[in-house]
């Protein structure tokens, strides 16, 4: 399962993810992305404070309206950052550890972003993906991944 922006520590992320591992059978793992890239955002941009959706919402209109929000998504491209958590940390988890024959993705907005590159590259079957308000295309935008990498998809 793939965060929105807010980071892992907001929303209902965890919760979703305790549901889906209850009644569905599965094992949920989801990757933090914004572990501390930066003094300013350490866990996201609203950092690692546990909050529901409601306690980030004037953070993230903050960041959009100063042009700040561009510079937090450009600390997370897909490689180097995204690329090295997946394949260092989640893949050898998978595949070890847990045993992953396939996989199924989950995302929420911003989640689409690694998502999408996950089932371009990942060694493990992807079954299947589901993504939330996507807005895969505004941050492949801003790191130049635009309309050619889209069409690949």
């Amino acid at each position: 399962m793939f965060h929105d922006i807010f980071g892992l520590h907001t929303g209902r992320h965890k919760q979703i993810a305790d549901e889906l591992a209850k009644h569905a059978d599965f094992t949920v793992v989801i990757p933090d992305f914004f572990t501390s890239q930066s003094d300013e955002f350490p866990g996201g941009i609203n950092g690692k404070e546990e909050r529901g959706y409601g306690g980030g919402l004037p953070r993230f209109m903050y960041l959009l309206l100063t042009g700040k929000l561009k510079s937090f998504q450009r600390l997370h491209p897909w490689s180097p950052v995204c690329s090295n958590i997946w394949s260092k940390d989640i893949l050898p988890l998978l595949q070890s550890s847990l045993k992953c024959t396939s996989l199924g993705l989950l995302s929420f907005c911003w989640g689409a972003y690694p998502s999408i590159h996950v089932a371009a590259e990942s060694s493990i079957p992807v079954r299947g993906s589901v993504m939330f308000h996507p807005s895969f295309d505004r941050t492949s935008e801003n790191f130049g991944e635009g309309e050619d990498f889209t069409r690949v998809i």
